[in-house]
C-alpha cells in the first residue's frame, strides 16, 4: 500500500490549504480517504471529479469529525448520493464545536456486526480469533451521528451497548463502492499497542 496525505491547515494563523487537482487525476488513486474536512475546502469542481471516479471504481472513505458528512457541507455535494449515510444540508456546523444532536460526545466500543465479521475489511485476526480482537481495543472517543443508512447500506460496524449505533457503514452499488466511519479517534488503537 502506498499512502499520500494532505495536511489540511484552517485558521486565521495559516494560510488555507489548496488541494492540488492532479490528485483527483483519473487511475491515479485506488481509494479516497476523507476526515474532518469541511466540503468548501474541495470546491465544485475537485468534488465532481471525486464523485466522477468514484462512480467509475475508486473507493471512497469519509471519517467522522466536526467537518465531516453533514456538519462540513457534503450534504449539498455529489457525494451525498454516493455515500451510505443521510445527510441534510441543514447540518452545516459553522463553530468550533458539533452540534450535540449530530455527534455523540461519549467512549463507544466498537465491534463488527454479523455482516462485518465476514468481511475483509474487518479482519484483524484469524477468523477465530477476530471478534476478540475488536473487542479489545479501547473505546473510540464519540463519533458522529448518522441521520440514517441508505437503502442498499449495510453496517459493518456498531457500537457494544444495546443501542448497536452504526459506527462503519458500507455502500455498493454497480462500481461504486464507499464507507462512512462515524469516529475519528482509531489512532487511540495504534498509541495503545493494539
Amino acid at each position: 500500500i502506498q499512502v499520500d496525505f494532505q495536511v489540511v491547515r484552517q485558521g486565521t494563523l495559516t494560510a488555507p490549504t489548496r488541494i492540488d487537482p492532479k490528485w483527483f487525476d483519473p487511475g491515479k488513486y485506488d481509494v479516497f480517504i476523507l476526515g474532518d474536512v469541511p466540503a468548501k475546502l474541495f470546491g465544485p469542481d475537485l468534488l465532481n471529479k471525486l464523485s466522477r471516479l468514484v462512480e467509475q471504481g475508486a473507493g471512497l472513505m469519509m471519517t467522522g469529525g466536526f467537518r465531516s458528512f453533514g456538519p462540513g457541507g457534503y450534504a449539498s455535494t455529489p457525494l451525498a448520493d454516493l455515500l451510505p449515510v443521510d445527510m441534510d444540508p441543514s447540518e452545516i456546523q459553522n463553530g468550533p464545536q458539533i452540534a450535540p444532536d449530530l455527534h455523540y460526545n461519549e467512549p463507544l466500543k466498537m465491534v463488527p456486526t454479523t455482516f462485518g465479521v465476514q468481511s475483509f475489511i474487518m479482519r484483524l485476526d484469524s477468523p477465530d480469533k477476530n471478534l476478540e480482537r475488536w473487542k479489545s481495543l479501547p473505546p473510540l472517543q464519540g463519533a458522529n451521528r448518522f441521520r440514517g443508512l441508505k437503502p442498499l447500506a449495510r453496517p459493518l460496524a456498531e457500537s457494544a451497548d444495546d443501542r448497536k449505533l452504526p459506527l462503519l457503514v458500507s455502500l455498493d452499488f454497480g462500481r461504486t463502492r464507499t464507507l462512512a466511519f462515524a469516529a475519528d479517534t482509531s489512532y487511540r488503537w495504534y498509541i495503545e499497542g493494539k
